[in-house]
């Protein structure tokens, strides 16, 4: 289990990392003690890899602590596998609930999300934004079978896809 802080002086190449770590206004340092207190609730339930991959994926690793930590302050009593399984996983009626979260980005190639045009909020790429969202569920389809091959969930088990559209531009 990681017990370090969330921010140090490792490397790392997150913009949006190094930008709440190195900064020294205001917002920063209310915004690092929010992830630092998250982060204090979350790292029993991390798994071993989480303090690195944060310097290098902090959106995607911060939306799965928040998300964690969000479930504990609601009172339920979470897991975590640290077998490659889902992120998190509940019990609410007699039922076992995993969440996955995620957070899909604009993509690549003629799928790219492109960028918003200023002010016009017409012109949003639905179709391209949507295909983002079912590309992100169909990754975690996937990885569902490959848990229940494994035997990590159960068929009966129930899985959320928790999406996050913050690195989709126009979301």
């Amino acid at each position: 289990m990681p017990d370090g802080r969330l921010f140090d002086s490792s490397d790392a190449k997150d913009p949006h990392y190094l930008g709440i770590r190195n900064s020294s206004c205001e917002s920063a340092e209310i915004t690092r003690n929010h992830c630092e207190e998250l982060w204090r609730f979350y790292k029993k339930y991390a798994d071993d890899h989480f303090l690195v991959e944060i310097r290098s994926q902090f959106v995607s690793r911060y939306w799965e602590m928040y998300l964690c930590v969000a479930l504990l302050d609601m009172g339920f009593d979470i897991t975590c596998p640290k077998n490659g399984g889902p992120d998190v996983g509940v019990m609410f009626s007699g039922r076992r609930i995993w969440l996955e979260a995620t957070c899909p980005s604009d993509g690549a190639g003629s799928d790219k999300v492109p960028p918003l045009p200023c002010g016009n909020a017409r012109l949003r790429p639905t179709e391209k934004i949507v295909l983002r969202y079912l590309s992100a569920i169909r990754d975690k389809l996937a990885r569902r079978r490959d848990w229940l091959k494994r035997g990590i969930i159960s068929a009966e088990d129930f899985l959320i896809v928790a999406i996050n559209p913050i690195k989709i531009s126009g979301e």
